[in-house]
């Protein structure tokens, strides 16, 4: 041997093992299934794969430290920057690295970073994914250090794709993630374009054709929001259940807090969330009391006349134009609880929303006005001589268990049941419970069915109250969404068609 064939041998041996272990395919195959996991974040919350996925498909973000890797710090803040447009299509982020939490901790802090990063000091995780970079020597700062790469994981932990930055040693960029996920994403179904509910004689009507809506309220948005579930995942739930209506309730004072811009985007998501998912939107200003004297049953419900217009007009303005929103509820539930609130006359409420509803007609004339009339939102029997001055009103009333005994169809009927010949009516809450705190939504097995047989004679749309693990009659007991027995009750009528 040569000394120049000698010197090729020894560049062979001391730099073949490093290019082929470059070559080499690093990270788990498309298709594997991802063993759960449970580990820390930054903030020391525990996150568990499979609760993750409940809320959709998981971008797994592998890094090598944000300790000291450079490209690592700055990949991070770039998805930062691109988190929302990332979210909006369906995407969770999610980091992992070897760093302690108290290091991601801070460069989170530092650098406004809004996703769960895992730390994984021991590399555990990062070797049970098959990512681990074994070539480095122990007692150095790279010894257990993964090889850089996200995983796209998605139902029953399947992975659907493996994204690495190129041979370059580069990492990915926001834009070549999305790529990715987009190329794995399954094209969304072609959905029909939703007609405007309008309202013909004593019926609702699409396209010309008789429609009877049967669906639920959800909590405040502000509310579900902070329980962490404000989704499209809690909107897919419900129209499982066979819906093809949501109520969503805006309390005043949570409107306040948040500010009205920002509670009106919340709106915006639920809106499009709905539009996708072919539901129609209830935009309920939830208040209870007396809106003239404004004397109110709870802080919350405080407002005003005034705020009341203010915020009838905005929402007016922003949905003009868009059939998924079709009805607005300008009052939840006037009351003078037996006069504890004061006074207010028929006439008097009845000039208050034409009010109202002359500001809605101002911006937006596809959409219906529903009208709650005393006691609780229970009684219209004032309308049958004095109904509301304007075109398209739809009338509400909640009778809840409590209103009255068995047999009620007979209060019912005189209570709200005959507006049904003349005016569409709209039950936008009823429900039950078993047991619970309160009396007037106890069924003892004489109202469930009895109500929506009522209800199907008469063809009356209605809401189910709530679908919320929280408030009560609660229709779900959690978010992993298990029904209660008034849940699954009104999930089998949606389903059913009782």
């Amino acid at each position: 041997m040569n000394c120049r064939t000698l010197v090729i041998a020894m560049f062979a041996i001391v730099f073949l093992p490093a290019f082929v272990l470059a070559q080499k395919a690093v990270g788990p195959t498309i298709g594997s299934q991802v063993e759960d996991f449970s580990i820390v974040d930054q903030f020391g919350k525990e996150q568990k794969l499979s609760a993750l996925l409940a809320d959709g498909p998981v971008a797994l973000v592998v890094l090598r430290s944000v300790g000291w890797c450079s490209q690592c710090k700055d990949q991070l803040i770039q998805l930062q920057r691109d988190l929302k447009s990332i979210e909006a299509s369906g995407l969770q982020l999610v980091g992992l690295s070897y760093d302690k939490a108290s290091v991601l901790k801070d460069f989170s802090a530092l650098n406004g970073i809004e996703f769960s990063l895992l730390a994984d000091p021991k590399s555990k995780l990062i070797e049970q994914l098959g990512i681990l970079n074994d070539t480095r020597k122990k007692s150095t700062l790279r010894y257990r250090v993964a090889y850089p790469m996200t995983i796209l994981i998605g139902s029953e932990r399947k992975v659907t794709a493996v994204v690495k930055g190129g041979s370059d040693d580069k990492l990915h960029s926001s834009q070549q993630l999305m790529d990715a996920w987009k190329a794995e994403k399954p094209a969304e179904p072609k959905r029909k374009k939703m007609g405007f509910v309008k309202v013909l004689k004593n019926r609702f009507v699409v396209d010309g054709k008789p429609v009877v809506f049967k669906g639920v309220a959800i909590a405040d948005p502000d509310k579900i929001v902070k329980d962490g579930h404000w989704n499209k995942k809690h909107f897919e739930q419900i129209k499982s259940w066979g819906a093809n209506v949501i109520r969503i309730p805006i309390h005043p004072t949570r409107m306040r807090s948040r500010g009205l811009e920002e509670s009106l985007k919340l709106f915006d998501q639920a809106v499009s969330w709905c539009g996708e998912l072919e539901m129609y939107v209830i935009i309920d200003w939830h208040s209870i009391g007396n809106l003239r004297t404004k004397k109110f049953e709870a802080d919350i419900y405080v407002t005003n006349m005034k705020e009341t217009l203010q915020f009838w007009e905005a929402v007016s303005k922003r949905f003009a134009g868009n059939p998924t929103v079709a009805f607005y509820e300008i009052f939840n539930e006037p009351t003078l609880n037996n006069g504890e609130l004061g006074t207010c006359t028929w006439p008097q409420w009845k000039a208050m929303v034409e009010k109202i509803v002359d500001v809605i007609y101002a911006n937006d004339k596809n959409v219906v006005p529903l009208v709650s009339g005393f006691n609780w939102a229970y009684d219209l029997r004032e309308v049958k001589n004095n109904p509301i001055g304007r075109p398209g009103i739809a009338y509400v009333t909640h009778p809840y268990p409590g209103k009255c005994k068995p047999p009620r169809e007979p209060h019912w009927e005189e209570h709200f049941g005959f507006l049904a010949s003349r005016y569409p009516v709209f039950a936008t809450e009823m429900g039950y419970a078993l047991v619970g705190q309160y009396d007037y939504m106890i069924d003892d097995g004489s109202y469930r069915n009895a109500v929506l047989k009522y209800f199907k004679a008469k063809d009356i749309s209605w809401c189910a109250w709530i679908f919320d693990p929280d408030w009560s009659p609660g229709l779900i007991k959690g978010y992993q969404y298990e029904p209660s027995h008034s849940g699954a009750f009104f999930r089998d009528a949606m389903l059913g068609d009782k």
